[in-house]
């Protein structure tokens, strides 16, 4: 895979101004895209290996920045503090993509649907996350620095047999073997929920704990940097 860059996003949010909304939708044949419908074939489109989740199920991704260093193609979350309930693809200079409509819009009854915002339009942004770690100011790059620039969707190598957690953290338990996917299971060789050395995996998120990295993968969260030393490379 080539390197994802933020110009695809941007580009591939165009291709769907003025599809209507419809909830639950992420496609024409459903009758349109809800707002985390958008995201989800947006970043598909892009190259990014997502799956389909809700606004509040896409703050799992990638890592949170601070509101001021957003960039084209990070995300932007809208709600309250416990939950989400909008999820839009900030451009630049305050503007948005985003996916317009109400649970009340189905394929007979759409919502006015994908448009070019303003930030402004709403005032209750909590969350931004980017999927991105391009050196931009307000994130933590890890003990590591440059040399752990992950990306999601990009395929890394384990130096180490490493355990697989439900959360990123060592306060989420670690799985078990019958937990792990059917890749997982073939590269766990001891059957103990930890995933041999050597096995390639795909990031589907990152997020930073203290000065550690931690990659989400299709098994589980696996400590990417941890205690100043890089586990996946």
């Amino acid at each position: 895979m080539g390197k994802i860059n933020r110009d695809d996003i941007i580009k591939n949010c165009k291709k769907y101004l003025g599809r209507p909304y419809v909830w639950g939708g992420e496609s024409m044949e459903e009758g349109g895209y809800d707002c985390s419908g958008l995201v989800y074939r947006v970043l598909r489109d892009s190259g990014f290996q997502v799956g389909r989740t809700t606004s509040q199920g896409y703050r799992a991704i990638g890592r949170k920045i601070s509101p001021g260093n957003r960039k084209k193609g990070d995300l932007l979350f809208f709600g309250n503090s416990e939950r989400a309930n909008h999820v839009s693809i900030y451009d630049e200079n305050g503007k948005m993509y985003e996916s317009i409509g109400s649970s009340s819009n189905t394929k007979d009854n759409p919502g006015p649907g994908v448009t070019y915002s303003d930030i402004s339009r709403r005032s209750d942004m909590i969350e931004v996350r980017t999927l991105f770690d391009d050196g931009q100011a307000g994130t933590d790059k890890g003990p590591g620095g440059a040399g752990n620039d992950y990306q999601v969707g990009e395929v890394y190598t384990l130096q180490a047999e490493m355990k697989v957690r439900t959360g990123a953290g060592t306060n989420y338990r670690a799985k078990s073997y019958s937990e792990l996917t059917a890749n997982g299971k073939k590269h766990d060789s001891d059957r103990d929920g930890a995933v041999d050395a050597g096995t390639k995996v795909t990031c589907k998120g990152i997020q930073t704990v203290g000065k550690d990295i931690w990659m989400l993968t299709p098994s589980g969260w696996i400590a990417a940097v941890y205690q100043g030393k890089t586990y996946i490379k």
